[in-house]
């Protein structure tokens, strides 16, 4: 019974168009806090009290060691998931308290300079392989775009508007928006689009922008990006946290860096809150304060 209610709570969460990841961690989520239960001699989801769940917050912040942006998440499935029975009309009340902030967002690690985006631009623009090419152009979706892995992965040819240069981006919870694209970028993309990517249909009638060579030319997976992105990293010579969200985070940081609304920005990266995006007015200050400590005679 329990089980088939939480199978019901997570393909609610699919019909509203999250994407198969944040499902993913969900289930980890309330499978942590059921063993939890378990643990504490808890032995329903409708026996938990508010101190139960209060106590297991407070486990999360204090003895589990995880970061504040994990235990924020596993709050929330705790928390989705008991609104969802109420709103269902499976329980009578929701227990669940005020879930955890998130508390300040950090700063994003590991954001590419303008010198290694450009060694990475090189790199795959000298590529003859068609594979080669296709990557560049998703290198390129993530930084000149400022697109996230998924994003890039369910673009259709149908979502270029090169009339108006732009492009429609399907995002978390299945929201839509038209992200500007540059002269440059729109170019390459429309090479790829007519040149290259061909040369991966053998006979498949898709509808996706980025297509590796299986089944006669099959939408590219998460497995297919993470691996231009290891492949990049190795010969280039990068760390690993060089990914295409700190592509993501160099788009932003560039754009306010040299003069973006802050706010413009924030619709460009699909953001619903701007305090998101304020993360990166952080980045702005930390390199003005590199700058001054560098260059002047008190800094």
């Amino acid at each position: 019974m329990e089980n088939d209610l939480l199978e019901g709570f997570l393909e609610s969460l699919r019909l509203k168009g999250r994407c198969g990841r944040t499902v993913d961690n969900y289930r980890t989520g309330l499978r942590d806090f059921c063993m939890h239960l378990g643990k504490s001699s808890i032995g329903s989801l409708f026996s938990v009290s508010p101190q139960a769940i209060a106590a297991y917050f407070h486990w999360l912040r204090k003895e589990s060691g995880l970061s504040r942006s994990s235990q924020s998440h596993k709050a929330e499935a705790v928390c989705g998931l008991y609104a969802w029975l109420k709103r269902e009309g499976y329980a009578l009340s929701n227990p669940c308290p005020k879930p955890l902030s998130r508390g300040p967002y950090r700063l994003p690690g590991a954001i590419p300079a303008q010198g290694t985006i450009r060694r990475m631009y090189r790199k795959l623009a000298g590529s003859e392989r068609i594979t080669g090419q296709r990557d560049y152009v998703i290198v390129d979706l993530a930084y000149g775009c400022g697109l996230r892995r998924d994003e890039i992965r369910r673009l259709d040819v149908g979502d270029i508007c090169a009339e108006k240069g732009t492009l429609r981006v399907t995002g978390k919870g299945g929201h839509e928006r038209f992200v500007p694209v540059g002269t440059k970028t729109m170019a390459d993309l429309l090479y790829y689009l007519y040149h290259i990517r061909p040369q991966f249909l053998k006979g498949s009638t898709t509808r996706a922008l980025l297509l590796t060579w299986i089944a006669g030319g099959k939408r590219i997976d998460r497995t297919v990006i993470n691996r231009v992105f290891w492949l990049l990293r190795k010969r280039c010579g990068l760390s690993r946290h060089y990914t295409p969200h700190s592509l993501r985070h160099a788009f932003a940081t560039d754009l306010l860096r040299n003069g973006a609304p802050l706010q413009d920005v924030s619709k460009m990266l699909g953001h619903t809150w701007l305090g998101t995006t304020q993360i990166y007015t952080r980045v702005l200050v930390t390199d003005v304060k590199r700058e001054h400590h560098k260059y002047h005679p008190r800094g």
